[in-house]
Formats: structure tokens, C-alpha cells, sequence
């Protein structure tokens, strides 16, 4: 699983060494003229509800639509009834990519609005219940050195439009 390490997720969870940097970003649709971080923060948001995403801009008195699905977060952006999105770049891509409600939409029907909102790194985590917790993560973090050692990580990052 690929999480943010948060103080209260360290209660219950131990975590392997990074694994990837994820960038937060605003996407907005294509052709809105809306082209930086503050224009989206003066417009409307939606996110998916309890990302750390949503949490942090909430937390900064920012409003934010909160839904549970990417797909009706997405639909929203493309009908206008909201101004933008914040999710993972990956997972934003993911979305247009692997869902069929998507097929006959586009990269080029949004905007990705750069700099992110936040760059993250992305863990794995292993509850501290597991009896073997400590072990799975010392070899884990083993086996992804060997892998970025050997250029294997790199090699499946490029194979899956990450690099």
C-alpha cells in the first residue's frame, strides 16, 4: 500500500523506506484560464473526502466538495460545477487511462496546474499487529536498494509513464 507517513498512522503502522515522490496537483479543465495554485484556491475544489490532500487544504480554510469517487470527482471538473480538482498526478492519470466511463475523454481535455500544491513521499506500511512486522520491512527495504541499485526500479517506473 503507498501511504504518507502521518504522526497518528505511526500509532499502528511501521514503514519501509520510501518508495516513490508523489506531486499533489490541481487539475482544472482545459481552455478554464485558470493557470495558477491561486486562481484555484479562489475558485471551487473537489477532492476525494479524507485524502491528506483535502484534509490540509481544509485545514487552511479552504472549501472543498468532498465525494468518495474519483469518477464523480473527474465528471465534476469536466461539467463545470466545480473549478478544479486536487488528487495525485498518478492517480488523476490512472483514472483517464484505466476507466472505461473515460474512453472517449483526454489528456488534453484538462490542465495540470504546476508547481503541485505538495510533493509527498510514499511509503508502504505494515501493521505493527503483524507478528513478523519489523522483519517484512527490513527485507522489503533490502530488496528495493538491490532494485534501485540494479536500475530494475527505474526500468518499471519508465515502463509505467512514471519517469
Amino acid at each position: 500500500m503507498g501511504a504518507y507517513i502521518a504522526e497518528d498512522r505511526t500509532i499502528d503502522f511501521f514503514f519501509t523506506d520510501s518508495v516513490y515522490s508523489s506531486d499533489e496537483v490541481f487539475v482544472v479543465k482545459a481552455g478554464s484560464g485558470i493557470d495558477t495554485i491561486e486562481q484555484v484556491l479562489a475558485g471551487s475544489i473537489a477532492g476525494f473526502a479524507g485524502a491528506v490532500q483535502v484534509v490540509e487544504l481544509e485545514s487552511m480554510g479552504i472549501e472543498v466538495n468532498n465525494n468518495l469517487s474519483t469518477t464523480n470527482i473527474i465528471k465534476m471538473v469536466l461539467s463545470g460545477r466545480v473549478d478544479a480538482l486536487i488528487d495525485s498526478r498518478e492517480a488523476f492519470y490512472y483514472q483517464l487511462a484505466d476507466n472505461p466511463e473515460f474512453s472517449d475523454v483526454s489528456t488534453s481535455d484538462f490542465s495540470v496546474i504546476d508547481p503541485p500544491f505538495k510533493s509527498n513521499q510514499l511509503f508502504n506500511a505494515v501493521s505493527k499487529i503483524h507478528p513478523n512486522a519489523e522483519k517484512i520491512i527490513k527485507s522489503f527495504n533490502r530488496g528495493l536498494q538491490e532494485i534501485i541499485e540494479d536500475g530494475t526500479y527505474e526500468k518499471i517506473l519508465r515502463q509505467y509513464g512514471q519517469l
